[in-house]
């Protein structure tokens, strides 16, 4: 179908109602490019899943595709040497985890349903390998203590640093030889080193290092030497960390990369399943029905209406709700090739010729 075609019948605007109606963004892309088919075949094997959707939903509703995001360019990333951040693993994990409950719908489809039994074979379980990352990576994306034996050992040594460290600092800061010859009483931050601020005019009042002076040149940030040793120790403890928390983070992209191929399909799959419940729900919305087609060249659309046409009607209802018109829209029965092949439309200007001609030419397009 050609793009003038297309844009002087508005299908772009049907698309954009459709990708609405969609869950998320993986059918939303979906909706937002799909073209019109040439291929009886394939034009019949999407109405038929429309058709058998429809049908399922009466009985254990629309597929629950809630959760599942667009988690595609993590999964190709887990395959690179930097593996995926602790944010994005979870991120990850939480779409994997909600395909667990799409594949338990997919367990209640009775066997009359063979094209979305189909569909849901293409969708794994993946909550497995989300319940492994949950272990070791919370929703926030923070790595847990408990992600390794080995950083929860790390974890507890550093908060006991900590603690020391602390109880140093406020002593210090209790201490009235000390504080008056601070900015302020209290201990701040160079890097990952604990500091005290003071005053220039009192250089070398503390022993210790001093790391860094203030902009103004006023206060210089010390290091008090009773410090020094556990500041080494907190600053060492957070490389290990570090080290062991990448290890763990580059672990647990491996299990999302060993298994790219399978997560791929499914997504695309989510995708395929979205677009079909926008079909539904757009059905549902503006009591729209599945179409039968044929390939003898007969046409019949009884009590046809323009899609669009209703919407801009609704929405002025909407505008307007105490406004007494009795604006709608008139249905139209359209017919063509069984006892002819020509059709004429007459009529005065505004009589609804070209509204007759585009509720044809857009229907015909959203059947296929």
């Amino acid at each position: 179908m050609d793009h003038h075609t297309l844009e002087k019948l508005q299908f772009a605007t049907i698309r954009t109602m459709l990708a609405e109606l969609c869950s998320g963004s993986l059918g939303r892309r979906l909706a937002e490019r799909i073209q019109p088919s040439k291929s009886a075949n394939m034009v019949r094997r999407w109405l038929d899943q429309v058709r058998e959707l429809q049908r399922v939903a009466e009985d254990i509703g629309l597929p629950p595709l809630g959760g599942i995001g667009d988690i595609t360019e993590s999964v190709h990333a887990a395959g690179t040497p930097a593996g995926l951040d602790a944010e994005s693993l979870s991120t990850a994990a939480a779409a994997l985890q909600a395909t667990g409950q799409l594949c338990d719908w997919g367990r209640e489809l009775p066997e009359d349903a063979p094209l979305l039994t189909g569909l849901l074979g293409r969708v794994g379980d993946f909550r497995p390998i989300a319940e492994r990352i949950q272990e070791a990576v919370d929703p926030r994306g923070k790595v847990r203590d408990h992600a390794s034996d080995k950083l929860n050992s790390i974890r507890a040594i550093t908060a006991r640093a900590h603690a020391r460290i602390d109880i140093v600092f406020d002593r210090l800061t209790r201490q009235t030889s000390v504080t008056r010859f601070l900015q302020y009483a209290n201990a701040t931050f160079h890097n990952d080193r604990k500091v005290l601020p003071l005053k220039a005019e009192h250089r070398g009042r503390i022993n210790g290092i001093i790391h860094r002076s203030s902009d103004s040149g006023a206060t210089l940030f010390v290091e008090p030497t009773e410090a020094v040793e556990l500041n080494n120790t907190i600053v060492r403890l957070g490389l290990d960390a570090k080290k062991e928390i990448d290890r763990i983070l580059r672990e647990l992209s491996r299990l999302v990369y060993i298994n790219a191929d399978e997560i791929i399909k499914a997504l695309e799959t989510v995708a395929v399943l979205d677009l079909l419940v926008a079909k539904v729900r757009y059905a549902r919305e503006h009591q729209a029905r599945v179409a039968d087609i044929t390939t003898d060249g007969t046409l019949d659309f009884p009590q046809a209406r323009h899609p669009l046409l209703e919407v801009v009607l609704q929405r002025e209802a909407g505008a307007a709700p105490d406004d007494d018109g009795d604006r709608k829209v008139v249905p139209i029965d359209i017919r063509l090739g069984d006892d002819f092949d020509l059709l004429v439309i007459t009529g005065p200007n505004t009589g609804g010729k070209t509204v007759a001609l585009k509720t044809l030419g857009l229907l015909t397009l959203m059947t296929q």
